[in-house]
């Protein structure tokens, strides 16, 4: 049952805005609409937080309203009341997209993909996903910087560290808007690009929900012919291989790869076999893989279904997706990054942590008779020079990664599981192995904070926090989008709450 302040401010919502806009829980209805807004969560664990009610609203003016009647109820001193913000509804972190109690304000109604292409200019609303904008684009022949699963939210993605599919060309995604259009803590609908608000343009480049309500993103497009790849599946045995190959490239780059998408994955199914992927693409509309792809290459896969083969990038993502995670099911999610440096004996040991740590747990749980569902992986997605030069041009971003302090690893460890009853023992072995490689990089280990990224976790890596506490004075001097939205990494903690 919802709390009489928060009573209080659904009334409030609704004197001034339609009825339809809000979903609130009816037990006695099994097509109740607010059970259906938390089976929309990619993570069981951020939709069975359950708020009060979500609001949906159908445009910017709504969005605008709802920030202007929930302010002074979120800022009354004794935090009765919170709000989540939601778009896609596929970040990962807990309760970076929902709230147990409160409202969910569920951007999923806004929706619009504008191609300019006499501009070089696509307009997308903050609803969308990525797939409808890949394949919009593609029938003009133009692509834009964006993400690597067709059912991750453009909005979450543009606002963190997630790269683009092919980073070392574009960067991250948040480099590629040029213009946001947003909502601010006095309701204040406003654009922010080079030109105007610039200082707050170059904080929402990384710097997630706090600032304000981002209803639109502008962005730069390009000429965009067919790739070619695809996800190379190999015996695990030879990880340790691959990561020697991730750390040469690295190290001595060669200039060929910036149109290269690379990245290594060990995988544990839920029989506790693991496998090696790697998801590798060339920004070029080739027939075989050229030579100095040939590191990543040198297997025969051991997926059937997963063709290397002359692709657009709508198709290159829908495939990630349906070999990452199983499409349509609703797991429970836990993900960690780092960010490291490209040193071959650190991430092998970081690896071998990994499976050491994980695996003998399946035998454990055969032997005791016990049904697994838990899967791990771990990623390595190089960071590479030519991706943070591509960020300077493209007018920098809040991420604080640069080109002179070398080349990176970003590394990810992902859990997906499906009972309730696992939580505690997932989360611990991730954490120990999280504590062991930490204290193998002892001071190389980068700086970072954890984000809230749509299709896995990314790090905002080591943020220039001065220039985007000061964003967050300037444009929101109450600290509504601190306060009031605990959700993911914030400027006034450092912490993910």
């Amino acid at each position: 049952m919802a709390s009489t302040v928060t009573n209080a401010v659904i009334n409030a919502l609704k004197q001034v805005l339609p009825t339809e806009r809000f979903h609130l829980p009816a037990p006695d209805d099994p097509y109740c609409e607010f059970d259906s807004m938390n089976d929309t969560y990619r993570s069981r664990i951020n939709g069975l937080l359950e708020p009060d009610c979500y609001f949906m609203p159908e445009n910017k003016e709504d969005v605008a309203t709802f920030v202007r009647i929930v302010k002074p109820y979120a800022l009354d001193g004794e935090g009765r009341f919170c709000f989540a913000i939601a778009s896609g509804s596929r970040q990962l972190a807990r309760g970076c997209n929902n709230i147990k109690n409160g409202i969910t304000i569920h951007l999923g109604n806004l929706l619009g993909v504008e191609v300019d292409s006499a501009n070089d200019i696509v307009r997308v609303a903050a609803g969308e996903l990525w797939g409808k904008v890949y394949n919009k684009l593609r029938e003009y022949g133009l692509a834009a910087a964006g993400g690597f699963s067709d059912v991750s939210g453009v909005a979450g993605t543009a606002l963190q560290g997630t790269p683009a599919f092919f980073p070392s060309q574009e960067g991250f995604i948040c480099d590629s808007v040029i213009n946001y259009e947003v909502v601010l803590a006095s309701g204040e609908i406003v654009n922010a690009n080079a030109e105007e608000n610039a200082d707050l343009w170059k904080a929402l480049r990384g710097g997630g929900n706090n600032l304000g309500i981002v209803t639109r993103f502008d962005m730069r497009t390009y000429k965009q012919e067919t790739i070619f790849g695809g996800i190379i599946s190999y015996s695990a045995v030879n990880f340790e291989l691959q990561i020697e190959a991730l750390v040469a490239q690295l190290i001595n780059p060669n200039p060929a790869l910036d149109k290269a998408r690379i990245m290594i994955t060990s995988c544990i199914d839920t029989h506790g076999k693991e496998i090696g992927l790697n998801h590798v693409y060339v920004n070029e509309p080739a027939s075989e893989w050229p030579r100095e792809m040939n590191p990543f290459v040198q297997f025969s896969s051991m997926m059937e279904d997963v063709e290397i083969r002359q692709q657009t990038l709508a198709m290159a993502v829908e495939e990630v997706d349906h070999t990452y995670m199983a499409r349509g099911v609703q797991d429970r999610y836990l993900c960690i990054n780092m960010i490291l440096p490209p040193d071959y004996e650190l991430l092998s040991r970081a690896w071998n942590e990994y499976s050491r740590t994980l695996i003998p747990v399946y035998e454990q749980r055969r032997r005791s008779g016990l049904r697994n569902t838990m899967r791990f992986s771990m990623s390595l997605q190089p960071y590479t020079r030519s991706m943070m030069e591509s960020s300077a041009r493209k007018g920098g971003n809040s991420l604080g990664f640069n080109a002179a302090r070398g080349p990176l690893v970003c590394m990810r460890l992902l859990a997906g599981w499906s009972n309730v009853i696992d939580d505690g023992m997932v989360m611990s072995m991730l954490e120990n192995v999280t504590r062991s490689i930490k204290r193998y990089a002892g001071g190389n280990l980068r700086p970072f904070v954890e984000g809230s990224h749509s299709e896995y976790d990314a790090s905002i890596g080591h943020p220039d926090l001065e220039d985007l506490r000061d964003a967050s004075i300037k444009y929101d001097p109450d600290r509504l989008f601190q306060i009031g939205v605990p959700g993911g990494y914030k400027l006034t903690t450092g912490n993910q709450l």
